[in-house]
């Protein structure tokens, strides 16, 4: 076995970690299959002799990095309805943090509610919200959240927000994404 081949046994649990062809691929075992990393050629093994295409066969390496097919990065965004819109989870790296997008119909609200544990901020993009929010032991704040104004919320933090007409809200925030506390609702999810 030369060096290359050593090199390459060393990075395979990576590129296998990475990329995610390579982990799907149930044909990976002792045989040939190239790569590239920067401008030599490597071998992956697989059981075949016969090597494929780049195209959603296997992975390529580059200097400083490994590269990937279009499907091992990109994911679908998750719709979830509500009774108030939707949602839209655009990002959510469990234990480090979420993006979501919700999309709030004219004259309905969200929940009076609270996080024990979630950190949150919010922004509006589109629309125009009334804002309600208060720690725990003072009257709520009201007041018009408009686009380019952003809140941030901290656990125990009461908020709700009711869209004065059809608005769509950023939220940014720690993954406990269960972590809801109801006070009021308009919906009977009390």
């Amino acid at each position: 076995m030369g060096r290359t081949e050593r090199r390459l046994g060393a990075l395979r649990p990576r590129l296998v970690e990475r990329c995610s062809v390579l982990a799907r691929d149930p044909a990976i075992g002792d045989s040939p299959r190239s790569a590239a990393l920067g401008r030599t050629s490597l071998k992956l093994w697989a059981p075949d002799e016969n090597f494929k295409s780049v195209n959603d066969q296997y992975c390529s390496c580059f200097l400083g990095g490994i590269g990937m097919t279009k499907s091992s990065w990109v994911s679908a965004v998750l719709r979830v309805e509500t009774p108030w819109g939707h949602e839209e989870h655009f990002a959510l790296v469990d234990g480090r943090y979420c993006g979501k997008a919700l999309y709030v119909n004219g004259g309905h609200a969200l929940s009076l509610q609270y996080h024990e544990q979630k950190e949150e901020t919010v922004a509006v993009q589109s629309g125009r919200l009334l804002f309600e929010v208060g720690d725990p032991d003072t009257p709520l704040e009201s007041f018009e959240l408009l686009p380019g104004e952003a809140v941030h919320l901290r656990p125990g933090t009461r908020h709700r927000m009711t869209a004065l007409e059809d608005t769509i809200i950023l939220e940014a925030s720690t993954t406990e994404l269960d972590d809801v506390v109801r006070l009021e609702d308009r919906y009977g999810r009390v």
